[in-house]
C-alpha cells in the first residue's frame, strides 16, 4: 500500500497496520516541516481530521482495489476477510501504544533511538491518534463493505471504483431519528423544500454552515467538510462545482442552525 516505509521484516501486512504506517509517515513529515520551515507554517490543530477524513480515505479506498485487482477469488476473499478481521483486533484503543513505537521508530528510522513513554513526539503522536480514532470506522465499513459486496458474488469487485464505495446520507447517518431531524432542520431552515434544495447560486454556502452545526453538536459524524457537503449536498439534489468555503452567509447559518439544535434538541 504505502512503500517508502521499509524497515521492518517482510511479512503479510493487512490493511489497519497499512494505514497506521501511513499515518506514522504523514505525521512525521508534517511535523517536521513545522520544525524546518517554521516560518512559513503554523501548526493547524484540524490538520490531522481533514487528512485523515480526506487523503488518507481516499488513498485507502483507491489502495484496497488496487491491492485486489490482480488476484483470484480465493486470494481476495482471503485478503479481505483477514483484513477485515483486523479491524476487530487493531482498534484504536488497543493500538495507541503500538502507535506511539511506530511514530518514534518511523521518526528516528534508519537510525536507532530508545524509546521512552512520556516524551513531546508520543504526546504529539496521540494528538494524531485522537483523529485517527475519530474516523476509525469510516475506514473500517469501507473494507467490510467491499468483502460483503465479494460475498455477495459481485464478481467484477476489483474493477469497481473508490467513488462507488464514497459515502451516501443514509450510510453516513444510518439512525433514522437523525436523518428525520436533519431533514427536518433543513426544512424549517428554507434550505430544502419537499426535500429538494432551493438554495440559489448565492446561498449554497448555507449548507456548510448547517453542516458545521450539526459537526459541532456530534449530530453528524466529525469527518472532513468537504466530503460531508458533498454527501448532503447529493441527498437534496444541490449541484455542487466546488468546494464550501466559509462565508457571510455560512456563518449566519451556522448561528441559526445553533440556536435551532439549542430550541429543538434531538431524542
Amino acid at each position: 500500500m504505502y512503500s517508502n516505509f521499509q524497515y521492518d521484516e517482510p511479512k503479510d501486512v493487512f490493511i489497519v497496520e497499512e494505514l497506521e504506517k501511513r499515518l506514522a509517515i504523514e505525521a512525521v513529515e508534517y511535523k517536521r516541516k513545522l520544525d524546518d520551515e517554521w516560518e512559513k507554517y503554523t501548526f493547524d490543530p484540524m490538520y490531522f481530521d481533514n487528512f485523515i477524513s480526506g487523503v488518507l480515505y481516499n488513498e485507502f479506498l483507491n489502495s484496497l482495489f488496487e491491492r485486489i485487482k490482480p488476484l483470484n477469488d480465493f486470494e481476495i476473499n482471503k485478503y479481505l476477510t483477514l483484513s477485515v478481521n483486523q479491524f476487530k483486533t487493531h482498534t484504536p484503543e488497543k493500538r495507541a501504544e503500538a502507535f506511539k513505537r511506530l511514530y518514534h521508530d518511523t521518526y528516528w528510522f534508519p537510525n536507532y533511538m530508545e524509546y521512552k513513554e512520556e516524551t513531546y513526539l508520543s504526546k504529539y503522536a496521540m494528538h494524531v491518534w485522537k483523529h485517527y480514532a475519530n474516523h476509525f470506522d469510516l475506514f473500517k465499513e469501507a473494507a467490510t463493505s467491499a468483502l460483503n459486496d465479494f460475498k455477495r458474488g459481485i464478481t467484477s469487485i476489483s474493477k469497481k471504483t473508490s467513488k462507488e464505495l464514497k459515502k451516501d446520507f443514509n450510510s453516513l447517518i444510518p439512525q433514522t431519528n437523525k436523518q428525520d431531524y436533519i431533514l427536518q432542520l433543513l426544512e424549517d431552515l428554507s434550505i430544502t423544500l419537499n426535500g429538494t434544495s432551493i438554495l440559489t447560486p448565492r446561498k449554497k454556502g448555507a449548507l456548510r454552515g448547517v453542516i458545521e452545526a450539526l459537526r459541532e453538536k456530534m449530530i453528524i459524524p466529525n469527518i472532513g467538510l468537504s466530503t460531508l457537503c458533498n454527501v448532503f449536498a447529493d441527498k437534496i439534489n444541490l449541484e455542487l462545482k466546488s468546494e464550501l468555503d466559509a462565508s457571510t452567509t455560512s456563518e449566519k447559518y451556522k448561528k441559526e442552525a445553533l440556536q435551532y439544535i439549542k430550541n429543538n434538541p434531538i431524542h
